[in-house]
């Protein structure tokens, strides 16, 4: 486990940065938080990091946006909306995690759907509107691996 803390956007920014340096297709990272704890932020940031310049925005509505980075796709999921690990199941999108990073808010509702993940937890610090603490843990070889690569 590793907890970082930032003290405005840009930090998150060059976090978001960092992680994308190390994520490869087939990945997936689990982002968990309170509402506008800054899920949304840091995908943003992430999925431009990585070269996307698709419209990034929440999919709580959509549960699925994919975006196109130049060496592939980051599916971009919300289950906050979805009521069952089934329902995850059926929206049939477990065919694409092998070729594409997946980044999915609220994901603790379906992270036992993976044997291998990354997961965020953003807390709010302090009084400040931008502070926040990262907590990562990880779950299987490949995600003690990207753990690894961003404690270096």
């Amino acid at each position: 486990m590793q907890t970082i803390k930032v003290q405005n956007q840009e930090e998150s920014v060059a976090l978001a940065v960092r992680l994308g340096q190390v994520l490869e297709p087939g990945d997936v990272v689990i982002l968990n938080g309170a509402l506008a704890a800054g899920k949304t932020f840091l995908v943003k940031a992430l999925t431009e990091a990585l070269g996307s310049t698709d419209y990034i925005s929440s999919p709580t509505y959509t549960i699925a946006n994919f975006y196109n980075i130049p060496n592939g796709s980051v599916l971009h999921m919300d289950a906050y909306r979805l009521e069952s690990i089934e329902e995850f199941r059926d929206l049939g999108l477990d065919e694409y995690f092998p070729d594409v990073i997946t980044l999915i808010e609220w994901g603790d509702k379906v992270a036992g759907d993976f044997e291998e993940y990354l997961v965020v937890n953003i807390d709010f610090v302090g009084q400040e509107k931008e502070q926040r603490q990262y907590q990562f843990e990880a779950v299987g070889d490949r995600a003690e691996a990207i753990l690894d690569k961003l404690k270096a």
